[in-house]
């Protein structure tokens, strides 16, 4: 075996064991965040592609998500985060849906995708709570005062989404950046995984009774100031996996 090979199988198998670092084998949180981290940093870094064999014998999985939000008022209240989970299942190669009952979002496909699309929205969920929480402690509601619709609520609905658009107009912009590898034979990989997940999440719905209808993929607006401010806070979010060279970010963009 040569250096190349023997750096390659070095590197998966580091890939591998950062991939077991999760919250339910005894990880903290951060712990998980951080392997999820430097495995994108790997991949990235040495050019890793699946190939059609390591695709068919990667587990798919279904994951949920929870990404409930407390209300001061109404206990359990849908997190805005949700109008997210389109664009990220998009990005990650992912079939997904939102369960409204528990408040979770679910994700399907191949292992490494699945991680990094909780990864994702995990990250997409803390940064408008984050934001949310700093557009509200700044002078800048001085400047909506006045306007036709004042209330907080209809304030932060309307900042919420104008975050979610920026942040779902960039995680499209990434997929669309993305190169189209090939296989071996000619065969683009994105056709050989998506095919691979649809049917195996076909067979999940039939063999769950899953049935999913329509939602609706955008929040209202009611005011244009506060919609802009959260268009201007959506390009704060840090994702994950690079679109090119460099390491991942957590948390702002810079």
């Amino acid at each position: 075996m040569d250096d190349r090979k023997t750096t390659r199988a070095n590197i998966l198998a580091r890939i591998k064991a950062l991939q077991a670092k999760t919250v339910e084998r005894g990880c903290t949180e951060q712990e998980a965040m951080a392997a999820a981290e430097k495995v994108a940093y790997l991949l990235d870094e040495y050019n890793i592609d699946i190939s059609e064999t390591e695709i068919e014998e990667t587990e798919l999985l279904l994951r949920a998500v929870n990404i409930r939000r407390k209300g001061k008022r109404t206990g359990k209240v849908r997190h805005a985060s949700r109008f997210c989970i389109g664009a990220i299942s998009a990005l990650t190669d992912c079939r997904a849906f939102y369960d409204v009952p528990t408040g979770e979002a679910n994700f399907y496909g191949l292992r490494p995708d699945v991680e990094f699309a909780e990864w994702l929205m995990q990250v997409v969920r803390a940064a408008i709570d984050r934001e949310t929480a700093q557009f509200l402690g700044r002078t800048m509601m001085e400047d909506i005062a006045g306007t036709t619709y004042t209330s907080t609520e209809v304030l932060v609905e309307s900042f919420q989404s104008g975050m979610v658009a920026r942040i779902n107009q960039r995680l499209n912009e990434m997929k669309s950046a993305r190169p189209n590898n090939k296989l071996s034979d000619g065969r683009s990989l994105v056709v050989v995984k998506d095919a691979l997940v649809r049917d195996g999440f076909e067979k999940y719905k039939a063999a769950n009774g899953l049935y999913l209808g329509a939602t609706r993929g955008y929040m209202d607006s009611g005011n244009n100031t506060a919609y802009g401010y959260g268009q201007a806070a959506g390009n704060n979010v840090g994702f994950g996996r690079p679109v090119s060279g460099g390491a991942l970010r957590i948390g702002r963009s810079r």
